[in-house]
């Protein structure tokens, strides 16, 4: 863009006088003027005029002269700068009386730094318990050049991030000593423990990896086993070919053994069991019991004969046994005493029984007999009353209505006691000598 003066922009100053003594002395004519208000500035001309050679002038009369060129718009680089026409009565608004042209000054102007826009901010130092990022910016729009000041101000931000605190993983303690077995005998466990707490997990920090819990087996001492029975064992064959034999089976004390002061098992070792053949034995007969003699087959008072018997029956013979050997029927000789007279005779003496008294002279003391072996009946005879001369003793004989009859003997008494046994037919009595025993 050319910076030309408008004429609006001009204002006309004076013109000074030019010293007299320039005309006759100096070959320099100074000739001035101000022009205010411009955008370039004041501007101050200065002109020198050879004496010997006048300034030209056109048809007019007027001078054809030119100020001296204005500074340049710029203190470096590319400018503009103008001059006007010297004249006393031209128009100094004319734009054919001013002139511009472009002007340099140093090339290159010196360029002041300036920043560029911030960079993104860096990833955080640290992801947690207050870590730093940065950013960063250039001194680059424009870059300083040519002398120019650098930008002002720091290139590099830095500020805190992620201040909240860090996960910290838990670590696992010391483990403890083991416990004590857990069983007095036999196979038991022991344990030890630790704690996640080295450090303790925070802020959503992992917890411990692995068990806190250690097992171990252990063993004090071997405990009783007691003795267990194991399954039967199959049956044998039946030990006959025929007929009921025996079989057996056995069983061990092994499911478990006893050990170590266990107890044994308790039961049986063996069993048997009844079994049987592939087909019935024979089985020879054998007699029963005799059965007991039936009534005399006589007469009244006459001899004739009783008759008993068995049977093959135990067993009967069956699968081709032997028969019963020997007689079915046995017959003795009997008598048939119904309503014949029978005598009587004695049985045999009591024992003595006790004394009547224990310190009298004058006790008693008895033993008796019956005349019951057989009793009289039918009209036969009692028992004789007799004196046995042996013993020299008397006896005393008391018959029953009923054929019972007894005979009570004393000794050591004056006087035989009374006798009420019932209804008597005949009584005798004698006193036996205490130092007299009678059989």
């Amino acid at each position: 863009m050319t910076l030309i003066p408008r004429r609006s922009d001009w204002k006309r100053g004076q013109w000074t006088s030019t010293p007299r003594k320039l005309h006759h002395i100096s070959s320099l004519y100074h000739i001035s003027r101000a022009f205010v208000h411009h955008k370039i500035g004041p501007l101050r001309n200065k002109y020198h005029i050879d004496p010997d050679r006048p300034p030209p002038r056109d048809d007019n009369g007027q001078l054809i002269v030119w100020e001296q060129w204005s500074p340049c718009s710029v203190s470096c680089g590319a400018g503009w700068r103008s001059r006007a026409k010297v004249c006393d009565s031209c128009d100094r608004n004319d734009y054919e009386n001013v002139q511009s042209q472009p002007c340099m000054i140093n090339f290159y102007c010196p360029v002041d730094g300036s920043w560029g826009p911030w960079y993104p901010w860096e990833p955080c130092s640290s992801t947690c318990n207050r870590g730093t990022r940065s950013r960063s910016r250039k001194c680059n729009y424009p870059p300083p050049a040519y002398g120019g000041a650098p930008c002002e101000g720091d290139g590099l931000a830095v500020q805190e991030c992620n201040s909240r605190p860090c996960p910290v993983d838990g670590g696992w303690g010391e483990w403890s000593d083991y416990t004590d077995c857990s069983s007095s005998c036999g196979t038991g466990t022991s344990k030890r423990t630790r704690h996640c707490d080295t450090p303790v997990p925070l802020h959503g920090g992992k917890d411990c990896v692995g068990s806190d819990i250690m097992t171990k087996k252990c063993e004090i001492v071997k405990c009783p086993v007691d003795g267990g029975w194991s399954l039967w064992n199959a049956w044998t064959w039946c030990a006959v070919t025929c007929g009921r034999g025996i079989r057996e089976r056995s069983r061990a004390c092994e499911s478990p053994k006893p050990q170590h002061g266990g107890r044994d098992c308790e039961g049986l070792r063996a069993e048997q069991d009844e079994c049987f053949g592939s087909r019935p034995c024979p089985i020879d007969g054998g007699w029963s019991e005799w059965s007991p003699y039936g009534y005399c087959r006589a007469s009244r008072c006459s001899a004739g004969h009783q008759i008993r018997t068995r049977s093959c029956s135990k067993p009967s013979p069956a699968h081709g046994g032997k028969p019963c050997v020997g007689q079915q029927y046995e017959r003795i000789s009997c008598f048939n005493d119904q309503d014949c007279p029978r005598n009587g005779s004695w049985c045999e003496w009591s024992e003595w029984n006790s004394c009547s008294t224990t310190c009298q002279h004058n006790s008693l003391q008895g033993r008796h007999r019956l005349c019951a072996c057989p009793a009289p009946k039918n009209g036969g005879l009692n028992c004789q009353v007799y004196k046995d001369e042996e013993l020299g003793h008397h006896t005393l004989s008391v018959t029953w209505f009923t054929f019972y009859h007894q005979e009570t003997q004393y000794k050591d008494t004056q006087e035989p006691p009374e006798v009420t046994v019932g209804e008597t037919i005949q009584t005798s009595t004698e006193k036996v000598s205490s130092e007299e025993e009678t059989g």
